[in-house]
């Protein structure tokens, strides 16, 4: 069964281009079911659709990413997913750091290419 991934990036242009780019991909080991663009959003995204993994940006309107994770670790859900934060910020800004911290399987520095984030999420085991 293929891994569950929520993006989310308030970069609705960049969120359409992955869209786009996973569209025309072939032999992808996982399966794109939801995009938010904001911190709330994403954290009711989270609970209903339980993914295994969240591409998450963290500077973000409404809540941080950092804020999204500490919310999905403190709550009562089956399911926690494994969170790779994205940021155009420095990796030593202090928000990267505590997401990392808290668990982030990885950090990526934007721009990037969404070839090397297709293949990362193929190769995470969830």
């Amino acid at each position: 069964m293929a891994k569950t991934v929520i993006l989310v990036d308030d970069n609705k242009d960049m969120s359409f281009l992955f869209c786009e780019y996973l569209a025309a991909e072939k032999n992808l080991s996982f399966e794109l079911v939801g995009i938010a663009y904001d911190g709330m959003d994403a954290i009711d995204m989270i609970v209903s659709k339980q993914p295994d993994i969240v591409l998450l940006d963290i500077r973000m309107p409404k809540a941080s990413g950092v804020k999204v994770m500490e919310k999905i670790r403190s709550m009562p859900i089956d399911k926690k997913p494994l969170f790779i934060v994205m940021t155009g910020v420095s990796p030593n800004n202090e928000l990267v750091q505590k997401a990392l911290e808290m668990g982030a399987v990885s950090c990526i520095n934007k721009p990037f290419s969404i070839k090397k984030v297709i293949s990362m999420l193929n190769n995470i085991t969830a």
